[in-house]
């Protein structure tokens, strides 16, 4: 062409990474959806197909669909019946995902999840002012109160009148509420044309919500989070990453090398990859050990180390650490440091400092979140302090 050979040999080689290749790819991605499909019991309808189908590419007849990809209808199909599952199970990871998250959060901040002030209300209610009267004897006589509200209560009878726990603003008598002490029967209560003889069942100053009470929010929350973002390429890697993959044919076991990098876990600051040169190491546990210094650095801290005592200390704007060999102690703050706990100890590998990320990290004000879906350390730099010392940036509302 030209006056150019092209030889033999590289129309071998072009067919075998550009045809063979990423058929090859295209097979291990079926395979990696059709096994998960049958671990989780997902199938997908005919209506479902169709409508992925016509939303993909809603313009073209299927001829001009399979024909775009080289493909005839049957096998085009085919083809879009496996994307299509792909779509569903990665919504579905998501949706656990966001719920696992949830939890978690909630179960580390549990006694942040509160209502405030809350009573237990029992509520008698009734026409007839001598059937109020009746009501309060039976009951001060030691009759319970949900047997009485039953037999003479024209409001809840079939709970006994027991309202549940409450604010008591949200009750319409909240000074008579108020005024009960716990387990006290009140007067008849007259109001409009109606009776109520009620009672304060308990009483607490700040009642703790279940998780149930706070999941829309929180699972609202986390959805909108940039690691919650993922594209269904993102979680066909995740699946390669768990799966053991191995490509023996020797042309293509250069694929080998894409399975292999699926398997590091890369660590972003600000947005940008870090360059280790030593890897970021995964326990038994499922924890993770950092290289601590490159990090440090990444975030514009000023990192230090002492020889004798083998420590490394860390200082930003916000904070200061000093993380020492073998122990699971770190030192927190500047003017009067403090013990804390890490997770496991630091350790000294290839004369590297090696420690848990968040016990080290968080510290200096830096945020930290793992990215499970694209193998990742997320981390943010320290941001400014507000006026009142806290840091300021997004806090999940409750």
């Amino acid at each position: 062409m030209n006056e150019v050979d092209i030889v033999l040999p590289q129309l071998d080689a072009a067919v075998t990474q550009m045809f063979t290749g990423s058929s090859l790819k295209w097979l291990i991605d079926r395979e990696l959806i059709r096994q998960e499909a049958t671990r989780n019991d997902v199938s997908l309808t005919d209506e479902q197909l169709n409508e992925y189908m016509a939303r993909s590419e809603s313009q073209q007849t299927l001829q001009q669909q399979a024909g775009r990809r080289g493909l005839d209808a049957n096998s085009y199909r085919s083809r879009m019946a496996f994307e299509a599952l792909l779509e569903v199970l990665a919504e579905q990871f998501r949706q656990r995902l966001i719920l696992m998250e949830a939890r978690a959060y909630y179960e580390a901040h549990k006694s942040n999840f509160t209502s405030g002030p809350a009573v237990h209300v029992l509520e008698l209610v009734t026409d007839d002012i001598r059937m109020a009267y009746l009501a309060t004897e039976r009951i001060k006589s030691g009759e319970q109160f949900i047997t009485v509200a039953q037999e003479l209560s024209v409001e809840n009878q079939e709970s006994g009148g027991d309202l549940g726990w409450m604010a008591p603003e949200d009750y319409h008598l909240t000074e008579q509420i108020n005024s009960l002490e716990i387990s006290e029967v009140s007067p008849p209560i007259a109001e409009g044309n109606r009776y109520y003889v009620l009672c304060v069942e308990d009483r607490v100053a700040d009642k703790p919500l279940e998780f149930e009470n706070v999941r829309e929010d929180l699972t609202g929350l986390i959805a909108t989070m940039p690691r919650m973002d993922f594209s269904d390429d993102d979680y066909l890697e995740l699946l390669a990453r768990r799966a053991d993959i191995r490509i023996n044919h020797q042309p293509l076991q250069f694929l080998n090398d894409y399975y292999r990098e699926l398997q590091i876990i890369h660590v972003i600051v600000d947005e940008q990859r870090v360059a280790l040169t030593t890897p970021v190491v995964r326990l038994a546990s499922g924890g993770l050990m950092v290289p601590l210094k490159p990090i440090c650095q990444a975030l514009h801290a000023t990192v230090t180390w002492d020889e004798a005592s083998q420590s490394l200390t860390a200082e930003t704007r916000i904070g200061q650490v000093t993380v020492t060999a073998e122990s699971a102690n770190v030192e927190v703050g500047k003017t009067e440091p403090t013990a804390a706990d890490m997770t496991e100890a630091a350790q000294l590998r290839d004369g590297v400092l090696y420690a848990p990320p968040r016990d080290t990290l968080e510290p200096l004000g830096a945020s930290v979140e793992w990215d499970a879906v694209r193998n990742r350390l997320v981390i943010t730099s320290p941001r400014c302090p507000d006026e009142t010392g806290d840091v300021t940036g997004l806090e999940l509302e409750h």
